[in-house]
């Protein structure tokens, strides 16, 4: 048997179906496969999906592992896999949209002050528009 060559595509179809029906069925899922499986592109393009049609509203510090992940993964692939970078991004939007508190604990956490000389600016941006974007914020934010 050789395990060095590409799967069949029909395997490879099915695995993609399975793990997009169990991310959309628990973030739990999602996210521990994003953090075991961070290198893995198919994962992340996966859990991004996943996250846009559920950021996790009901579990804050779930949400800020998923930014964190996120966050790891756009510096990661954006610069080499630009679709895959819009799709981070994305689904970092829909998490930031979802959680004024999440975009103050994001903001804190990573000043811009502190990435490095070629830190991209990307995500803060999208953190910042969340603000904007968002038609609501309940009492619960004041």
């Amino acid at each position: 048997v050789d395990f060095g060559g590409k799967p069949p595509q029909q395997a490879v179809h099915q695995a993609t179906e399975t793990l997009q029906a169990l991310f959309e069925q628990n973030g739990h899922i999602c996210l521990f496969c994003m953090q075991h499986y961070i290198e893995v592109k198919q994962i992340v393009s996966l859990a991004c999906e996943s996250l846009c049609t559920d950021p996790l509203t009901d579990f804050p510090e779930m949400q800020q592992q998923a930014v964190t992940q996120l966050v790891s993964a756009f510096e990661r692939f954006a610069v080499h896999d630009e679709r895959l970078g819009r799709r981070i991004l994305k689904a970092l939007t829909a998490l930031f949209e979802s959680s004024y508190r999440l975009v103050c604990w994001f903001l804190q956490d990573r000043p811009l002050s502190a990435l490095g000389e070629y830190g991209s600016t990307d995500v803060h941006t999208e953190a910042v528009r969340a603000v904007s974007r968002a038609p609501y914020w309940s009492a619960e934010y004041a």
